[in-house]
């Protein structure tokens, strides 16, 4: 939110594609009616921003392909060799973990700080067992401050949490992540992309747009298809 004294008005920013969960608008109402999207509900005019300043252009493409909502951006992040998505396969879902070791072990060789790494779960947190067995190699670990040692969410606000440890790589699901953001984003447990507008496709998008120059993706080869199909597929 951001406020406007002069003008006597309040500017919301909002991202309606990130929206995973249906509202009602009264305990009676059918399951799928939802409460009108902010802030038009309000009548407020709406502002669609064309430029996307934050994600570089793989990134991008695979995002909007995603979207898949006929509203065409461009992104302010072109050309830059090393902006980029790096896709990995896996046999099967939970043979992700030497995949990502390795993919752990580039980014260290390459002198990332571990805080500027994020993890990203398209799953649940909870008894995952990328975090349940978190050292990868001598050094690196994963962290995140608010969940316990089997990835259930801490009972505690979250102001009272310490900050995430910069000497670790940062753990998340999608669905708490969202906005967050690191330079590089591994995605693990990556869902079939599934029609567009379904919730897979969202969560997925949420998932890619927190990159802000790296993206690594980690799926069997069907989904790793899909995903760079999508990518093909979207043209400005």
């Amino acid at each position: 939110f951001l406020h406007h004294p002069s003008a006597a008005s309040v500017w919301t920013f909002a991202d309606g594609f990130q929206r995973f969960s249906v509202q009602r608008t009264d305990a009676g109402a059918d399951e799928g009616s939802m409460l009108p999207e902010l802030p038009a509900a309000e009548g407020a005019d709406v502002i669609v921003m064309r430029q996307n300043h934050r994600n570089p252009e793989p990134v991008f493409r695979l995002a909007e392909g995603l979207r898949a909502d006929g509203v065409r951006r461009f992104s302010r992040k072109r050309g830059v060799s090393s902006h980029r998505i790096a896709y990995h396969e896996c046999p099967t879902l939970d043979r992700q973990r030497p995949v990502l070791e390795a993919v752990l072990r580039e980014l260290e060789e390459q002198r990332i700080e571990p805080g500027r790494i994020a993890i990203v779960t398209l799953g649940r947190t909870d008894d995952n067992p990328l975090f349940a067995n978190r050292r990868f190699g001598r050094f690196l670990e994963l962290g995140n401050p608010q969940l316990d040692a089997r990835g259930v969410r801490l009972p505690v606000p979250a102001e009272a949490l310490p900050n995430p440890d910069p000497g670790k790589v940062y753990f998340d699901s999608v669905r708490r992540i969202k906005g967050l953001e690191r330079g590089v984003v591994i995605l693990v447990d990556v869902p079939d992309p599934g029609p567009p507008g379904s919730l897979e496709r969202r969560l997925l998008y949420a998932g890619v747009t927190r990159a802000t120059t790296y993206l690594a993706v980690i799926g069997t080869p069907e989904r790793v298809a899909a995903l760079q199909a999508i990518v093909r597929g979207y043209t400005l």
